[in-house]
């Protein structure tokens, strides 16, 4: 879920030619609806989106039964203060700020914390 075309076709770009399936959203409120349905292993998100933003996002994944367990790994442009760092704690799986990640790196964290089936 990124409101930027061109970081959902960097993640895209990454992970399909690993297999991986990539579906997108522009924003949190059509990304919770996808997740409803699509029940993907893992959610890469950014904070900063219009109509429902990444810590909306969050707490309603974490607030559902069915999708609590979902790892989410951050992916965000935003500096994180002191304040929104501990919002985060406990609720994502890892967090990247854009434009100093490592592909591999990011690949192995996906690897890492991606789902095959629901728990």
């Amino acid at each position: 879920m990124d409101d930027d075309p061109q970081s959902i076709s960097l993640i895209g770009a990454l992970l399909q030619p690993e297999g991986y399936t990539v579906i997108s959203a522009a924003n949190g409120a059509v990304g919770l609806e996808l997740m409803g349905s699509a029940h993907p292993g893992l959610v890469i998100l950014d904070l900063g989106m219009p109509v429902l933003d990444g810590y909306g996002v969050i707490e309603r994944v974490r607030a559902d039964s069915t999708l609590r367990q979902m790892p989410i790994i951050l992916l965000t442009g935003e500096s994180l203060d002191a304040q929104s760092q501990a919002r985060l704690d406990g609720n994502v799986s890892h967090i990247l700020q854009k434009g100093g990640w490592d592909q591999s790196d990011f690949l192995a964290l996906v690897r890492t914390h991606y789902r095959s089936s629901p728990e």
